[in-house]
């Protein structure tokens, strides 16, 4: 535990055990779960408890009914002491208990990065975009209680959103999120499942990644009657092997316009996306690719499809941890910050089934604490390249 947020919890707790005048009171919008050390906990709730009752919260008192709550062992009683010795001479109660929820709404926030992660992957295995977005709704609605404790605690500054997708596609439909619900938050136990749901896949593979993608481009020179379906749901910047972005902002350019798809004008229209996109692979590796594109295009982009979402929320979660280690990003920057993590797991959900028209039927959403197999392998297609 962080040494300062240990030194506001037990200045926290002091401060309350103090006599009156100087003693304070547990505040409405602290609770016992805001502590990291298990004995603040016990402390907390007891003294919360008698608030609450409308008894004295002295130490004696509270000495007797932590014994009754926890045991003697547990209760470890010495430690009071503790609490008195380290709380100012003119203690702040109001002031050491922000401390405690701010470090414990900044470790919620994280927890959310970690859900969001188990709901993408559990997106991909499934192939629908169900799963993510049920768990989407419930962090949506867990970062608007974050959002009311802190405005009930103090202060409320305007919420600054912090980019983290750079696909400009999911930008614009970050910026128009749908309002935030008003469910309540899920618990601990929810975020152990999302851990050890991760535990049991396998874990984000750029390489495999990257090839998966090359396929994909491969198959659509073979089939370029599927570039249109795709291009609504996957812009070029998805593909995260960049030197095949122009290849794939080509073949877009080519299905607009009606133009013939082969290798030859394929290589001719990269070198002009690559203007847009950047320099693209090379003929030779062009022409290879186009010598193995006999796969099922579909399959392929909703493998490429789940990758993404894998990335963007890998990347979401990320960002979350290290906005909430850093104690220049506010708290209210933090849970916006959490809003467009979640609104780009969603937008990248949105692509994981493929286009309308191959999304599989009758497939139930997948709960985040099941361990369900990788998509089968696909069907091969044979045939000539495309022309």
């Amino acid at each position: 535990m962080n040494s300062v947020t240990d030194l506001a919890e037990r200045a926290t707790l002091g401060s309350i055990l103090l006599p009156v005048p100087s003693g304070g009171k547990p505040p409405e919008w602290l609770r016992a779960e805001d502590f990291v050390d298990p004995w603040h906990r016990d402390v907390y709730a007891v003294l919360h408890g008698r608030h609450l009752a409308g008894l004295a919260l002295d130490a004696p008192s509270t000495c007797g009914d932590l014994m009754t709550r926890v045991g003697p062992r547990r209760a470890d009683l010495a430690r009071l002491s503790d609490l008195l010795h380290v709380t100012p001479l003119r203690p702040d109660t109001d002031s050491y208990a922000r401390i405690v929820l701010e470090a414990s709404l900044r470790r919620e926030v994280t927890g959310q990065g970690v859900l969001l992660r188990a709901a993408a992957l559990a997106s991909v295995v499934e192939v629908d975009a169900r799963p993510a977005q049920n768990v989407i709704r419930m962090v949506d609605a867990a970062l608007d209680a974050l959002g009311r404790r802190w405005e009930r605690a103090g202060t409320a500054p305007s919420i600054r959103l912090l980019a983290v997708d750079e696909d400009p596609r999911a930008d614009r439909v970050l910026e128009t999120a749908p309002a935030i619900g008003t469910a309540a938050a899920r618990t601990l136990d929810l975020r152990l499942q999302a851990d050890r749901f991760l535990s049991v896949h396998p874990a984000y593979d750029p390489t495999a990644a990257h090839d998966r993608e090359i396929r994909f481009l491969a198959a659509l020179i073979y089939r370029p009657s599927r570039i249109p379906a795709w291009a609504a749901i996957l812009a070029p910047e998805s593909i995260s092997a960049r030197p095949w972005r122009p290849v794939y902002g080509a073949l877009v350019r080519m299905a607009e316009t009606g133009q013939r798809v082969d290798a030859v004008t394929l290589a001719w229209e990269v070198q002009r996306a690559s203007r847009a996109y950047g320099a693209g692979p090379g003929t030779s590796p062009l022409l290879e690719a186009v010598e193995t594109s006999y796969e099922d295009p579909d399959h392929l982009g909703r493998l490429v499809a789940g990758d993404r979402l894998q990335r963007v929320a890998d990347a979401g979660a990320r960002a979350l941890r290290i906005a909430s280690d850093n104690p220049g990003v506010t708290v209210p920057d933090l849970i916006g910050t959490g809003r467009l993590v979640a609104s780009a797991v969603r937008s990248a959900a949105e692509s994981v089934a493929g286009p309308m028209e191959c999304e599989p039927q009758g497939r139930a959403p997948m709960e985040i604490n099941a361990a369900a197999p990788a998509a089968s392998a696909p069907a091969s297609v044979t045939g000539p390249v495309a022309g």
